[in-house]
């Protein structure tokens, strides 16, 4: 669009204020801390969550710049924005809030996809602007119109923002016709935001505001506005924020069968504690807010401090001086309420809150109940996952024999010692009378039985991998590795195991198994389906069969399932920069919490009869297991080094085959990596930005417990690309780092070692002089707890 264009790349990214958690940078997406969203009840527009899909677009002409209205209309027009600011303005108090607001939360009950907010992705604002209806009537369409002359039933934005859930083409959404043409729906083309001309990361020049409607259908940067005949069919109205069941999953989901999501649902957070807070008992403060959809008011917001046995009603108000009704004149209806509540806290209080909004709709108490699938994602492996497939080789009346497959379809999470241990529950009677490759861990009770007798009888078994070394005739393919599982990068000879089965039942085929599990920390199992029958080649042939039955089941991985306190944390160090940036105090536990790990200080290691069950660590302020060190060690003329440490604290734990995901934007640059194999992760078009690191066989894939040999270490060169390369604003460090698929806690930004005043943000291409011989030089061998 002539005066407004969308970026290829981040370099012309607007300024954040540093207090904002973020959750993503590039493309930047971003939440206030709890306690500060609530200080007021207009949200400051830098306190304002940050929602993107790629760079922010670019102004370069305001007086080019222009929206069309056009499609099913009769007369289309292009507007200037002097001309939209000719039409009536209207300022009105909203609430945008992103629908994957408290994602975190949600993905603590079960793996989902998106990215990861707490609380705060949401903010209330006063937006002045142009009523849609107005504008509409510009083109021929009246007011409280549901279909237009020439059968337009929707209206459809288009920004001109690119994102690669539309192949790169420009993001979009839709409204029903008779909500735009509605004046009392309030649908803004919105110029303002508190008052003054709405920023870059809000939408400048121009977004639409639909309110009490999710953040996703108040596009921003608009392009055009066409009225169509059918709901938009871009990938956010058709493949993305619909509300499905706790039942559906990524395998069984069918996208057609629900409708766009529009109105959020009613909801209250308490934003004055976290989530685990340590407070004095007696009169405790509980604020938040409170708000719901389609404009209903809050009737009435209720806490509780033992957990909902017991309530209590909080005051509500909007703004000060000014009482709340949820109906009243003087209250805003697209706007949230906030509360408050002094209560008295017990020892040992769970602290929850429940809204009610004016048509009765009550905000569930638990989050397991509204579980689903679109609220949690890993961006690095989008398509992970844990197959098990049941292929049949025989069916026969008084049973089958089955081949069992486990596929590690995770591009970098393995399953390590003691490996996977595969159970399900029967349906019917079923046994296990012989068994290849693998061994149940009970035989169970088989007194029904005379003569030989089977594997096992267990109505509820589970299957174990042979160890290395079993009996040649208990052997099949893929077999006798412990349990042990490679991830698909590190070594595709081992991401898969498998045994067979011969398995006895009049009714086996009628009755599939259920409760599947793997018992390995942090994976769900789907219940098994029908899938189509596999195919594979008999041996030493081109003659291809397939099963004559494939059941399949889909396990998921969350890290908040497997533990609610992470592994690993991440430091930094820099050339130019005597700062050393520890990582986060308490990143994994604190030393004098009750709950602390156990720890040692100054090597006097706990004796203990046997190996203990949780990891015992070299007491430190961060009380991780394992801690990524990235240095950033030199400034060449056309490249920069970087040194990475992976050091393991824990005493008697060693980790083989492990490996490091980082995710930087210069990674689409490494030149060379010394001491680790590295291999790219890209997963969306040609976005080299996520790499996987791993320790060269027989060299240092084993990271021993700690100690002298306890660390493993690399060094990588990286070209510095032209027009983008800068030290400053902490563009050398990380996004993120995983190891073992575990995220790691990173420093905060704030934190981040900064640049000398005075220098510059990277040597002149005709600069042959290092930043290393003018700045002070830190070793790159750091020792510190």
């Amino acid at each position: 669009m002539p005066g407004l264009r969308g970026p290829s790349d981040y370099s012309q990214e607007p300024a954040r204020h540093p207090a904002l958690i973020i959750n993503s940078k590039q493309p930047f997406n971003a939440e206030p801390h709890r306690s500060a969203l609530v200080a007021s009840y207009i949200t400051p527009v830098d306190f304002f969550y940050k929602r993107n899909h790629g760079p922010i677009p670019v102004v370069d002409d305001i007086e080019r710049y222009r929206v069309t209205i056009e499609g099913l209309v009769e007369k289309p027009v292009q507007l200037s924005m002097s001309e939209i600011r000719k039409l009536p303005k209207y300022t009105v108090a909203a609430t945008l809030q992103c629908a994957g607001n408290r994602r975190t939360a949600m993905s603590k009950a079960r793996t989902v996809k998106g990215v990861g907010w707490d609380v705060a992705a949401l903010g209330n604002a006063t937006w002045g602007g142009a009523k849609l209806s107005d504008v509409l009537e510009i083109v021929g369409i009246s007011k409280l119109t549901s279909v237009s002359s020439l059968g337009g039933k929707h209206v459809e934005f288009v920004s001109v923002d690119k994102c690669k859930e539309e192949k790169g083409g420009p993001y979009k959404a839709s409204i029903p016709l008779r909500q735009a043409t509605n004046p009392d729906a309030d649908v803004l083309l919105a110029y303002e935001m508190n008052g003054e001309i709405i920023n870059r990361d809000h939408g400048y020049p121009l977004r639409v505001i639909v309110p009490g409607v999710i953040g996703a259908r108040s596009v921003k940067w608009l392009d055009s506005i066409s009225v169509i005949k059918e709901e938009c069919q871009g990938f956010f109205m058709q493949k993305d924020y619909k509300m499905f069941p706790p039942s559906v999953n990524w395998d069984n989901i069918n996208w057609s069968s629900r409708k766009a999501q529009m109105d959020f649902p009613v909801q209250c957070a308490i934003c004055s504690l976290e989530d685990e807070s340590v407070v004095d008992q007696g009169k405790v403060t509980v604020s938040g807010y409170a708000l719901s959809g389609g404009g209903r008011g809050i009737e009435r917001v209720d806490i509780s401090v033992d957990g909902g046995k017991t309530w209590v009603e909080a005051d509500r108000y909007q703004k000060s001086s000014v009482p709340y009704a949820s109906d009243g004149i003087n209250s805003d209806k697209w706007a949230w309420v906030l509360f408050k509540a002094v209560v008295d806290v017990p020892e040992n209080a769970e602290i929850i809150a429940k809204a009610v909004d004016t048509a009765a709709n009550v905000q569930p108490e638990n989050v397991e109940d509204i579980w689903n699938l679109r609220d949690a994602y890993d961006s690095s492996d989008p398509y992970g996952n844990i197959t098990i497939k049941w292929d049949f080789q025989e069916i026969r009346d008084d049973g089958y024999t089955v081949m069992v497959n486990i596929f590690n379809y995770q591009l970098y999470r393995h399953v390590e010692t003691p490996g996977w241990k595969l159970g399900w529950a029967w349906s019917g009677e079923e046994v296990i009378w012989d068994i290849r490759g693998a061994e149940a861990t009970e035989q169970g009770n088989c007194s029904r039985f005379r003569g030989n007798l089977p594997h096992s009888c267990e109505k509820n078994p589970y299957i174990v991998d042979l160890l290395p070394g079993a009996p040649y005739r208990m052997q099949t393919q893929n077999c006798c590795r412990g349990g042990v599982l490679s991830s698909m990068t590190q070594d595709m000879t081992k991401y898969v195991a498998s045994f067979q089965m011969n398995v006895g039942s009049k009714d086996s085929m009628r009755l599939m198994p259920s409760n599947f599990s793997l018992a390995i920390p942090g994976y769900t199992c789907s219940n098994a389906s029908v899938a189509p029958p596999t195919k594979f080649l008999s041996s030493n042939t081109r003659h291809q069969k397939q099963a004559l039955l494939t059941w399949q089941v889909i396990c998921s991985y969350s890290q908040f399932r497997e533990s609610a306190k992470p592994s690993c944390c991440v430091s930094l160090s820099t050339f130019y920069n005597e700062t050393i940036v520890s990582c986060p105090t308490c990143s994994c536990g604190c030393q004098g919490h009750p709950n602390r790990l156990q720890c040692a200080r100054d090597g006097n290691v706990p004796e203990f009869l046997q190996l203990p069950s949780e990891p015992v660590l070299m007491c430190t302020q961060h009380m991780c297991p394992i801690r990524v060190h990235w240095h950033v060690k030199t400034s060449y003329k056309q490249y920069w080094r970087v040194k990475m440490t992976v050091t393991n604290f824990d005493l008697f734990k060693n980790y083989s085959d492990w490996n490091l995901v980082i995710r930087h934007p210069n990674l689409q640059s490494l030149t060379q990596i010394f001491s680790f194999n590295y291999k790219p992760l890209i997963q969306y078009g040609n976005i080299n930005d996520t790499g996987m690191f791993w320790g060269i066989k027989y060299y240092n894939d084993l990271l021993l417990q700690q100690g002298r040999s306890g660390n493993v270490q690399s060094e990588m060169l990286l070209r510095k690309d032209p027009g983008v390369f800068t030290f400053q604003g902490g563009w050398p460090f990380p996004r993120n780092v995983l190891f073992n698929g575990h995220e790691c806690v990173m420093p905060s930004p704030d934190a981040y070692p900064s640049l000398p005043q005075g220098s510059v943000a990277a040597p002149s291409p005709d600069c042959n002089l290092s930043l290393r011989s003018t700045i002070l030089f830190v070793l790159s061998i750091l020792i510190f707890h």
